[in-house]
């Protein structure tokens, strides 16, 4: 276990425990818990700061993935999140500590491929038409569920279209636009996805299919798709991708 396994405070949500870590980011750890019979996945982000007027900034940022996540369950290809927990340390020190479902990471085979980006295609409109930005969509945010749909996770850093914010994402997967401007909307999502995909083929896959993935990550935003609604159809309408 990480270091910040020690200030948990357990048990966690009336009686599940932690039983192992699986991940760890940038902002935050990754734990799989249990009660005995129900088996869940927690997400622990610390929240240290140096003064009172910091805390409150970080409380703000930190506490906005719970609220987002919460705004999008109803959503079958979203992962689904439970509750939350807010645990102090001391005065300016906090972890919050998200419980969402247990879902396997998702190691894609081509026969997948196509169910994958329907999938996604529909999380990220689902997103869209909320008024939130993803702003860090790529294969490892992709989750499966025991049957058999493909998920998108981990909004630690999405906001709400024309939010002004700092560059953030995972490098290989920002939209240019991103990187010139600081500028993030639906289109940089269609960027990451285009580029997600292309990972998923690596390369291969058929002209039309292609096609698809050359317009969602074009450099120039104005020839990107505009609309997951058109990603959808568009895939919908070819017969396959290899």
């Amino acid at each position: 276990m990480s270091k910040l396994f020690d200030y948990i405070k357990q048990p966690l949500f009336d009686n599940f425990y932690i039983t192992r870590q699986i991940g760890q980011g940038t902002y935050s750890e990754v734990y799989e818990i249990t009660d005995g019979n129900e088996t869940a996945v927690i997400k622990v982000k610390p929240v240290f700061a140096d003064t009172p007027e910091s805390l409150r900034r970080k409380i703000v940022v930190a506490g906005r993935e719970a609220v987002i996540m919460d705004s999008l369950k109803e959503c079958p290809y979203i992962v689904r999140y439970h509750d939350k927990v807010i645990q102090k340390i001391s005065d300016l020190q906090y972890l919050f500590i998200l419980k969402m479902e247990k879902l396997s990471p998702l190691t894609p085979n081509p026969e997948q491929v196509m169910k994958i980006s329907l999938d996604i295609a529909n999380a990220l409109e689902y997103v869209h038409n909320a008024g939130i930005v993803h702003c860090d969509v790529k294969p490892d945010n992709f989750f499966l569920s025991a049957d058999g749909i493909c998920k998108l996770g981990d909004f630690n850093i999405s906001g709400y279209q024309g939010m002004k914010r700092n560059v953030s994402g995972s490098r290989g997967y920002i939209a240019p636009e991103v990187l010139t401007a600081s500028t993030y909307d639906f289109r940089s999502d269609i960027f990451s996805y285009g580029i997600s995909l292309n990972q998923l083929v690596k390369d291969r896959c058929s002209p039309d299919f292609m096609a698809i993935i050359n317009k969602a990550c074009s450099p120039d935003v104005i020839k990107r798709y505009q609309s997951f609604d058109d990603i959808i159809s568009d895939i919908s309408a070819i017969t396959e991708i290899y």
